[in-house]
């Protein structure tokens, strides 16, 4: 677990996820299986920052709001984010 102090100085641990072998077998595997993740927007944030390649401190700056739809998918050996922040099915 890392730790990072957001502006109202409350510590929030984020799981370190390249120790998420799991999540890099799903996103590098075959492209035509399917996997859904439901979980809470800060495991859903660390997820996308491992899937585009930025340093896990970066989490923070992707915004993924409740109840929003983000979808990642294996490219040519990376994964692929497709869907960010998606939020139109509350309308």
């Amino acid at each position: 677990m890392r730790g990072w102090r957001g502006p109202n100085s409350a510590r929030l641990r984020m799981p370190a996820t390249s120790r998420c072998p799991l999540f890099d077998e799903l996103l590098v595997g075959d492209a035509q299986a399917a996997s859904v993740f439901v979980s809470h927007n800060f495991m859903v944030k660390a997820l996308l920052t491992h899937a585009l390649g930025l340093p896990i401190e970066e989490w923070h700056r992707i915004d993924v709001g409740l109840a929003s739809v983000s979808a990642a998918r294996s490219g040519d050996g990376y994964p692929v984010v497709e869907r960010l922040n998606e939020r139109v099915h509350l309308v």
